[in-house]
């Protein structure tokens, strides 16, 4: 088992299979397990030698952890919404400050002139 042809990470041990007749097969099972995350491919090699000539068979596997990539982006995307979150209430804020000095203009009409209580008269007061 390797990660390309020039590397060999581990070796697994197959079990004899005694004797083999003309035109018969042998099939054995080997399972690994490989660490998570396991990203890219994974070779697996077998050689053969015995009575006959020396046989290689080679696999390839690829492997792609979609759900730790899918949560890595979401992750990635949600900061992103909270930077531009931060910059517009900063805008915001930094916009209302500025305001506070300005203030809309002065409308002179009598509803919205200051009423002086003490000199005011009432129309009762006369009668």
């Amino acid at each position: 088992v390797s990660r390309s042809a020039n590397q060999n990470e581990t070796t697994l041990p197959l079990a004899d299979p005694d004797e083999i007749g003309v035109g018969q097969t042998w099939r054995q099972t080997v399972s690994m397990t490989l660490p998570a995350p396991s990203f890219g491919s994974v070779q697996w090699r077998v050689t053969s030698s015995g009575a006959g000539p020396t046989v290689t068979s080679t696999s390839t596997t690829s492997h792609r952890p979609v759900l730790l990539i899918v949560i890595v982006l979401l992750l990635a995307l949600d900061i992103g919404f909270l930077a531009i979150r931060l910059l517009v209430r900063r805008h915001a804020a930094r916009a209302a400050t500025q305001a506070d000095g300005v203030g809309p203009p002065h409308d002179p009409s009598p509803e919205n002139e200051p009423i002086d209580v003490e000199s005011w008269e009432f129309a009762d007061s006369a009668v």
